[in-house]
C-alpha cells in the first residue's frame, strides 16, 4: 500500500514538473517572438529607406530660431508624414537641437531615416548652389542671393558695408566686387562669410596676368566689371 502511494506521489510530481516546464517554455517562446517582432519593427522604423517624390530629391530646411515643433512640421512637410515623423523621432533621440541643426539638408531616395536623422543632428549640411548673373544693381544682387540662402537682402547689403570698404570699394563700385558665376555655400552661411568668400574669389580671378591685360586697355578691374 505504501509503495502505491509513493508511486502515485512520484507520478504527480513528474506531472507538475512537466506542466511547469511546458508553461515556462511557452512563456519563453512567447517572449522570444515578442522580442523578434519588436526588433523587426525597430529595424523597419530605422532603416526603411526614403522612397522619394516626383522631384526625386527633397530638402529639409531648419532656419535660425526655429522651434522643435516647427522642425517636425518641416520634416513631415518635405518627406511625407510617415518618413518625416520617423526622422524627427530619431533626431530627437539623438539629442537633436534646432540651433545645432540649423541649415539645409538634401534627402535622396534610398537614404534611411537613421542616416538622415544623424546628418541633421550633427549639422552636416548639404552645400547649396548659388547662381547670379545679369544683376545690374546691388538691390538686384542682394535679392538674388537672399532667394537662395537664409540671409535677407538687408543683411547682405549690411555685410557689404562692413567688408568691402576695407578693400577699396565704395557703394558705387560694390557690384564690381562680385563675379557672376555658380558658387557653393551652406544655406545658413553668415552674410559676412558670403561676402568675404565672393570677394576672395574675385581677388583670385583678378591675378597679375588679368590685371596687366586690363591695364593695357586702360581699364581697372572695376571698370571691366562695369562694362561687362
Amino acid at each position: 500500500m505504501a509503495t502505491r502511494q509513493s508511486s502515485t506521489k512520484s507520478k504527480g510530481k513528474k506531472k507538475k514538473q512537466k506542466s511547469w516546464f511546458y508553461r515556462h517554455s511557452l512563456g519563453l517562446l512567447i517572449a522570444g517572438i515578442a522580442i523578434f517582432v519588436t526588433g523587426i519593427s525597430v529595424l523597419a522604423f530605422v532603416f526603411i529607406p526614403y522612397s522619394g517624390s516626383d522631384t526625386d530629391n527633397e530638402w529639409i530646411y531648419i532656419p535660425k530660431g526655429i522651434s522643435q515643433a516647427a522642425v517636425k512640421d518641416s520634416m513631415k512637410s518635405n518627406l511625407g508624414s510617415s518618413m518625416g515623423t520617423r526622422v524627427y523621432i530619431i533626431w530627437k533621440l539623438m539629442g537633436g537641437n534646432s540651433e545645432k541643426s540649423q541649415g539645409a539638408y538634401k534627402v535622396s531616395p534610398g537614404q534611411s531615416a537613421l542616416n538622415i536623422s544623424r546628418r541633421v543632428a550633427l549639422g552636416r549640411q548639404t552645400p547649396v548652389e548659388v547662381r547670379f548673373n545679369g544683376t545690374r544693381t546691388m538691390k538686384q544682387l542682394s535679392e538674388r542671393i537672399a532667394a537662395q540662402l537664409q540671409c535677407s537682402p538687408e543683411e547682405f547689403i549690411e555685410a557689404c558695408d562692413e567688408v568691402l570698404p576695407d578693400s577699396g570699394f565704395t557703394r558705387a563700385t560694390y557690384p564690381a566686387a562680385f563675379i557672376p558665376d555658380s558658387y557653393e555655400f551652406y544655406w545658413s552661411a553668415s552674410p559676412r562669410n558670403i561676402v568675404r568668400r565672393l570677394l576672395d574669389y574675385r581677388n583670385r580671378f583678378w591675378d597679375k596676368s588679368r590685371r596687366s591685360k586690363a591695364a593695357r586697355l586702360g581699364l581697372t578691374p572695376a571698370e571691366v566689371a562695369t562694362i561687362a
